[in-house]
């Protein structure tokens, strides 16, 4: 019998044998109680993103490299409320970041978003996308270059960002981190959107001497 196990061993690491996985079973289903309509959910537990359409089908899920210490942004509801090609590291003009998608905002005061695995000019993209699926960013959603762009061309501003927990260590958002402004309809309006509408205190109020809350 060791011989047999010994002998799969050395086929599977051929490639002459397929292992079995449970990739066969489908992607992980769309996780219950992350709103409705269409939108963006996050897991920050599992490091997983789901695009989900307006009937409620899946269009792609894929897995990303959010906040190291899984604590940014939060679980609650946001919206993308910026997008740019692409933009680069706070004073680093050198580590760009393509397909940039702003949702939320850092209590440094940056923004925070999803967007390709950082690139350097010099280096190219500073890990691999085996490293997906792991909490290593500043806060920012990292993705695989071609889920980034297939995210850019696929959501608009305004789309809701739904970040769960699968996990049960992260804590909830602060007000402070949602994005400056009106929300969208399709968070104030649950027909039209993911969760329950929004109170009037639900925005932090404005201090026109505080701090820039967003970069460009």
């Amino acid at each position: 019998m060791t011989r047999v196990w010994a002998l799969l061993a050395a086929l599977l690491c051929l490639g002459l044998v397929a292992p079995t996985v449970a990739s066969a079973d489908g992607p992980p289903p769309i996780p219950e109680n992350s709103g409705m309509g269409r939108r963006i959910v996050y897991d920050m537990g599992s490091m997983r993103v789901w695009l989900v359409d307006a009937d409620e089908s899946l269009v792609r899920t894929y897995l990303v490299a959010g906040h190291a210490e899984r604590t940014l942004p939060g679980t609650g509801t946001f919206w993308v409320y910026s997008k740019v090609r692409w933009n680069f590291v706070k004073d680093n003009e050198d580590v760009k970041l393509d397909y940039m998608m702003r949702f939320a905002v850092g209590d440094d005061g940056l923004s925070i978003g999803f967007h390709a695995i950082p690139r350097t000019e010099a280096g190219g993209y500073i890990h691999g996308v085996g490293m997906l699926g792991r909490a290593l960013s500043h806060g920012c959603v990292r993705e695989a270059p071609e889920d980034a762009a297939f995210l850019w061309d696929w959501a608009d501003v305004g789309t809701p960002v739904v970040v769960i927990d699968s996990s049960g260590r992260v804590p909830e958002s602060p007000a402070r981190r949602r994005p400056r402004g009106t929300p969208p309809p399709a968070i104030l309006n649950p027909w039209a959107g993911v969760l329950p509408a929004v109170g009037a205190d639900w925005l932090p109020t404005p201090d026109p001497g505080g701090p820039v809350l967003f970069s460009v």
